[in-house]
């Protein structure tokens, strides 16, 4: 099952809303889609406790657009929102194909806080990100706390990544618990000012991969 997301600040009430009277899934398994060349505001941060798919069509070359932008907008009573995503769920699977993940908010001021495209936490997750774009995340694109995470990034590009008053700010991708899998394949890094892959405080992973990056 596959429905489009409305552009705009609706993101967060469209998807976190879409569930039935007892508060189930309405479909689960729904493949949400954004369309390429909107923008979306991200008002809340969404609690991904469930398997979900976030995706946009591949560009078409006869007529080219730039992927969905998520874009961090301010919570009801004014202050910003400093991480659009948490994966908080246990044994869920999560894709996130064709958008970009923009850590800029909507006032175009860059911030050096400490923002955070992806956070995660939970047990047994698969998580796949393909073909997306991360730009400007001051402290990192994704701090994820997974208990044997199985993390597979393919043919993203990270840019600006940059913190200028701290060592572990800039970071592309960071990893706190004891990890199953990271795998990263045919990504871009540009202008990122920490690491690129940090699997933090000598937790264990299992297997790493990391090929055919630039």
């Amino acid at each position: 099952d596959e429905v489009i997301v409305p552009d705009g600040p609706e993101i967060y009430n469209f998807i976190m809303g879409d569930t039935t009277a007892s508060g189930e899934r309405t479909v689960p398994g729904r493949i949400y889609k954004l369309e390429r060349g909107k923008l979306y505001i991200v008002t809340e941060t969404l609690e991904i406790d469930f398997d979900f798919y976030l995706v946009a069509d591949d560009d078409d070359p006869s007529n080219p657009t730039r992927p969905p932008m998520i874009v961090r907008g301010v919570h009801p009573d004014g202050s910003l929102v400093d991480n659009p995503f948490a994966l908080v769920g246990d044994n869920i699977k999560v894709k996130f194909e064709n958008l970009i993940f923009q850590g800029v908010p909507m006032d175009g001021v860059v911030k050096n806080d400490w923002a955070v495209g992806l956070w995660g936490s939970g047990t047994d997750v698969h998580l796949e990100i393909n073909k997306c774009v991360f730009n400007s995340w001051t402290y990192t694109s994704m701090d994820l706390g997974m208990l044997n995470l199985k993390l597979y990034i393919t043919d993203c590009i990270f840019r600006n990544m940059v913190q200028p008053v701290h060592p572990f700010g800039g970071q592309v991708s960071g990893t706190w618990n004891a990890v199953d899998t990271l795998l990263f394949t045919n990504n871009t890094y540009f202008n990122c000012s920490s690491y690129i892959v940090l699997p933090e405080r000598d937790r264990r992973c299992n297997y790493v991969r990391f090929d055919h990056n630039t």
